[in-house]
Order: structure tokens, then C-alpha cells, then sequence
């Protein structure tokens, strides 16, 4: 009886040894995944692709948030300059000309006079169109980074735009391709049209 209560000890110690460790009932949910890292596979025979760097979008979104938080400032300062409530809804849009404009219900002439001021200010002008040429690259780089932590699947269109070389692979490096891409691709396909940056692109403050 000691030689068998010792074989069925032994046999249930294996046992528990390759049962997984339970889950804490306190165990966090990870937070979202904001990096697409490309991990070299090689299959058996078959030559290892070139293996693409990480993207960071948490990176693309904080140049971003600076230039939109730069833009949001301006107007406030603007609207409480000429008399307007800052807090009055602001939407920003570019005309058939290119220019900046406001969709706001305000004074015709304190609209104007802010629209001179906005389109006058280089350093306005310039985060404004930054914004509005990689806000759709970054809205498409997040929408495959959702995809890919959700169903595990890639996007051969996307990891087209992803360059080997880590030093080109910059939002607006991005953002060239993306367009470039998007040009060739026929409506009837899978499309980015949608997504390109067009003066109709607009901000709201």
C-alpha cells in the first residue's frame, strides 16, 4: 500500500506540473497596442523576408496633438481678441483657393478679420496643413493596428507603405506613400481615396 500511495503521488504532482498557472481574478486587461512591430518568419525551404522596423503611432499621434493644440490656442486667442466667446464651436476648412477659413456663428466682419489673421500666420498655416495631410495617413495606420491586434491579420496594401530603412518611415514619409498608393488604386478595389487629405478636410476647434 506505501509503494502504491507513493506511485499516485508522484503521478498527480506530473499532473498539476503540466496543468497552465490559473488566472488572477485581479489579472488587468492590457491596454490597446500601439506599435506594429514585423517579426521575421521563415518557413521551412523558404528565404526569411526582410524584416520592417516598428511604427510607432503613439508617437505620430503626440506631433499631431502639439500642432492641433497650437491651432486651438490661436483661434481662442483670436475670438477673445475681437470680442467673440472662445468657447464658441469653430470649424476650419480650406477654399477652392487654398485659404483658411472658419464655419462659425459669428460677426461677419469678426469672421473675416480672424480669417485674415490665420491665413496672414505662417506658422499657423503650416501646422494646419500638416494636420490635414496625415490626419487620414494616421486615421488608416490606427484602423490596420486595430485589425492586426483583433484578428491577428496583415494588409499587404499597408505593409506596402512600411519602408525596411527605419529613417523613412516618418508620418509625412508615410503620408507621401499613402497618397502615391491611393492614386493608383482602382475605385472598384480596395480603396484610400476616402482617406487622402483634400481641402474640404476640415478641424474642429
Amino acid at each position: 500500500m506505501g509503494l502504491i500511495r507513493t506511485l499516485v503521488d508522484y503521478g498527480q504532482q506530473a499532473y498539476d506540473g503540466l496543468k497552465p498557472p490559473a488566472k488572477s481574478a485581479e489579472q488587468k486587461v492590457q491596454p490597446p497596442v500601439e506599435e506594429i512591430n514585423y517579426p521575421q518568419i521563415q518557413l521551412s525551404g523558404q528565404a526569411a523576408e526582410e524584416q520592417k522596423p516598428r511604427l510607432s503611432v503613439s508617437e505620430f499621434k503626440q506631433l499631431l496633438g502639439q500642432d492641433t493644440a497650437y491651432i486651438q490656442t490661436t483661434i481662442r486667442q483670436k475670438l477673445a481678441e475681437y470680442g467673440a466667446n472662445p468657447r464658441t464651436g469653430i470649424q476650419l476648412f480650406r477654399d477652392e483657393h487654398g485659404a483658411i477659413r472658419l464655419n462659425a456663428n459669428l460677426p461677419e466682419e469678426t469672421r473675416n478679420n480672424i480669417e485674415q489673421d490665420i491665413n496672414r500666420n505662417p506658422d499657423f498655416k503650416h501646422r494646419y496643413l500638416r494636420i490635414s495631410q496625415n490626419q487620414p495617413t494616421l486615421d488608416y495606420i490606427q484602423n490596420n493596428l486595430n485589425i492586426r491586434q483583433t484578428y491577428g491579420s496583415s494588409n499587404n496594401i499597408f505593409d506596402s507603405l512600411i519602408s525596411t530603412d527605419p529613417g523613412n518611415n516618418s508620418l509625412q514619409d508615410l503620408t507621401t506613400r499613402f497618397s502615391n498608393l491611393s492614386k493608383s488604386q482602382p475605385r472598384s478595389e480596395e480603396t484610400l481615396t476616402e482617406n487622402q487629405p483634400a481641402r474640404g478636410f476640415s478641424i474642429s476647434v
